[in-house]
């Protein structure tokens, strides 16, 4: 039997001159992508070119022609050319060649230029990057972009700057890895870094004794990544998106600040997570530090209480400069300005021992109110407000539980007792008016007609938070007095106008006498 074998050879036709000589390329190492710039001719005869199209790149330097498949090809619109995957394995060829073919012509365009490029080296990571801070222990956590493989792959060092602490973070065989979850090793046997993949959580954890850095007022951090790439050092900065100081979770369910001229009262609710999970060790704590700390510009100003108990059910404390010249003089910065950030931090000790720290950046909202002035009534007591010249937290009336706290402003940092009631509030609206409706309430607002250190704060509740202002100056010290007063000047008018009235008759009889002799 014959075997007849043949042999079929598809010749493809070329085509000259489809593109210009200007074409030129960028390849990023990174992203191993190669991106073409090619201006089309349009050559009537080039127009033959499907939507499908090979290109095969070609260069001295590169072991094999590398070819990628555009799938939605079009000559005469496509200028500019993305081809993914495309790996030169570390050489940088000068002179490259593109084959772009179809099954019936192909044409060649070579490449006046080849640009080689890293990928920026801040976009490295996806959004967010978080940073937790513990008193053991530090994590960075991040998500790779993809963007950065050939460095990442020789990183080494990790540098953090926290404030005026610095530390660095040497990875080594023992440095603690996680990816997406699962604990791996930091480096492969040759020292590479490999768990830098696109889309994947790395975390990097790092144990110390970051007590005393914890509690740096307004604490920013900044992360350098160190990578080791042809014996040339180059670096990532890295600002997180989120910090964590202390607990984790949310400290406060609402806040309030309420600024005067030698004091700041904080005003605030723990969530009720942290009352369930703290509770205990509370109970058991004999140290608490309260710190308020106020950042105006590029200044800091911190006030501190320190006390041995502690009622998680406590909402209020008070901050006051005892006569400190710089803190009566920040306070007066305080309440004039408006751009002003608050943190508020509750620090834990037991026998000296640190168990938690809690930390609350406070959103300074804009009192309605400047200060106001109370004045005791048969009832109760009433306010009068002095209205701010700033926009309010709330430009309509609400019905609020508006609470009115009592203090002697010499003696303590505690409210001694408080007064709720509910009520409309409104920015217009500028007298107030709580009414006892028990004889002991009644009994605590008469017995401050005597102290004259006496000190009030007013202050409406809302949806996250309160609104209020101090209350500065007690008036009408004695409302019986003045219902004496009152009660005595409207006998002495009701006895002048008797008096006029039977002087007027007198006169009038007269009158009436003198008509009549003239008869």
């Amino acid at each position: 039997m014959l075997l007849i074998q043949y042999t079929i050879q598809f010749y493809l036709e070329e085509l000259e001159d489809c593109y210009s000589t200007k074409a030129s390329g960028t390849y990023n190492a990174n992203l191993k992508t190669l991106t073409l710039y090619l201006s089309p001719t349009n050559q009537y005869q080039c127009r033959v070119f499907p939507t499908a199209a090979v290109f095969t790149i070609a260069a001295y330097s590169l072991n094999k022609d590398i070819v990628w498949v555009v799938d939605n090809f079009n000559y005469a619109t496509n200028t500019t050319i993305v081809l993914q995957n495309i790996d030169f394995q570390g050489a940088q060829p000068q002179l490259v060649e593109i084959n772009i073919s179809s099954y019936t012509h192909f044409t060649i365009v070579q490449l006046l230029s080849l640009n080689y490029q890293l990928s920026a080296l801040d976009q490295c990571f996806k959004s967010g990057t978080a940073y937790k801070l513990m008193a053991d222990e530090m994590t960075l956590t991040v998500v790779s972009s993809g963007a950065c493989q050939l460095q990442m792959f020789n990183l080494k060092e990790i540098q953090i700057v926290m404030g005026d602490f610095s530390t660095q973070l040497v990875l080594n065989a023992l440095t603690k890895v996680l990816l997406d979850g699962v604990e791996v090793l930091a480096f492969d046997v040759n020292g590479n870094f490999q768990n830098y993949v696109k889309d994947k959580e790395i975390v990097f954890s790092m144990e110390g004794n970051y007590v005393d850095v914890m509690q740096t007022p307004f604490l920013s951090v900044q992360l350098t990544f160190l990578m080791k790439v042809d014996q040339l050092t180059v670096q990532s900065v890295v600002v997180p998106d989120s910090f964590i100081i202390g607990y984790g979770g949310q400290m406060l369910s609402k806040q309030g600040s309420f600024p005067m001229e030698n004091e700041v009262t904080m005003r605030y609710t723990f969530t009720s997570q942290v009352i369930a999970d703290y509770a205990a060790i509370i109970a058991t704590a004999n140290q608490f530090i309260f710190r308020v700390s106020m950042k105006i510009g590029d200044s800091v100003y911190t006030m501190q209480q320190t006390s041995t108990t502690f009622d998680l059910n406590r909402q209020m404390i008070v901050f006051k400069c005892e006569g400190d010249v710089i803190c009566l003089q920040n306070l007066n910065k305080l309440i004039a300005q408006s751009d002003i950030t608050f943190q508020f931090d509750l620090t834990i000790l037991t026998d000296l021992v640190f168990n938690q720290l809690f930390v609350a950046f406070v959103q300074p909202y804009p009192t309605c109110w400047r200060n106001g002035v109370a004045r005791l009534t048969s009832t109760g007591l009433c306010l009068t407000l002095v209205r701010k010249n700033v926009d309010c937290i709330f430009d309509q009336t609400i019905s609020s539980s508006v609470i009115l706290s009592v203090r002697n402003a010499s003696s303590t940092n505690l409210y001694q007792y408080q007064l709720t009631q509910q009520m409309d509030v409104n920015v217009k609206t500028t007298d107030y008016c709580f009414t006892c409706q028990t004889s002991d309430c009644m009994s605590n607002f008469t017995s401050i007609r005597t102290d004259k250190d006496i000190s009030f704060l007013f202050n409406a509740s809302y949806s996250t938070g309160w609104v209020g202002a101090p209350v500065v100056k007690y008036v009408e010290a004695n409302y019986k007095k003045q219902e004496y007063v009152t009660t005595a000047i409207g006998v002495i008018i009701a006895v002048a106008c008797l008096t006029v009235s039977v002087i007027q008759m007198v006169l009038f009889k007269k009158k009436i006498a003198v008509l009549r002799k003239k008869k």
